[in-house]
């Protein structure tokens, strides 16, 4: 990566207008290799939200980057942008739900929440997002996502398994929700509680634990019934 620190600070300056970065290795350091402690990058906020670093398999020292980020209640993914990957080489890349991960394999697959390629000719400013949703021919591992990225804790993984040095540049880009309504229909109404009743108990990274300790209860309940009514 350090090598090619000017080139992802000469991306920051290029891209980042208007954007939050949630991770540069040109200005915050090397991304963690290790999924039991991915690099800290935040939480998402309404609009982009990028990712840039570097990956090579060239002895095995930078192979993964895994980042971990908080989608906060009123918030969901809708994309994932692939501003830049030079040069076009294949990457796997993989989310998971929670502050930590795994590494990639046979063995690890299942556990996932989706994983898919990017490959090699894919354009830049291609939307990935569609990748990873449950039935896409492009997932490779874990049930996908169905729809949007909803609120709660999640790791992310951009792997290079050959020795070609990849510089990468995505965006995350995340839309305002109405907290509580939870089938998107612009309203909180007894659809959205029946929703939060089911998932009552433990549940982390739920979209109905409004105050992210990993149980829906009766504090979330009172944050649904505090957001009843239209959606403004």
């Amino acid at each position: 990566m350090n090598a090619f620190a000017p080139m992802l600070v000469a991306m920051t300056i290029a891209s980042t207008a208007g954007a939050q970065v949630l991770w540069n290795e040109g200005v915050s350091g090397d991304a963690s290799g290790n999924p039991s402690a991915p690099s800290n990058a935040g939480v998402v906020v309404a609009g982009s939200n990028l990712f840039m670093g570097s990956v090579t398999n060239s002895g095995g020292a930078d192979q993964r980057d895994y980042i971990t980020f908080v989608v906060p209640a009123g918030v969901e993914i809708t994309q994932l942008i692939l501003n830049t990957l030079s040069p076009n080489n294949l990457v796997w890349t993989h989310f998971d739900d929670g502050p930590t991960s795994v590494i990639p394999g046979a063995g690890t697959a299942a556990s996932l929440l989706a994983g898919a390629h990017i490959e090699a000719a894919t354009p830049d400013g291609t939307d990935l997002f569609p990748n990873y949703q449950a039935g896409s021919p492009d997932l490779l591992a874990g049930p996908g996502f169905s729809g949007p990225i909803a609120p709660g804790t999640y790791t992310f993984l951009m792997q290079q398994a050959s020795p070609v040095l990849t510089t990468y540049s995505l965006n995350f880009v995340a839309s305002s929700i109405c907290v509580g309504d939870f089938n998107r229909d612009g309203e909180v109404d007894g659809d959205d509680l029946g929703t939060l009743l089911g998932s009552w108990g433990d549940c982390p990274g739920c979209e109905a634990d409004f105050n992210s300790d990993d149980m829906v209860d009766g504090d979330d309940l009172g944050g649904l019934l505090g957001f009843w009514g239209p959606c403004s």
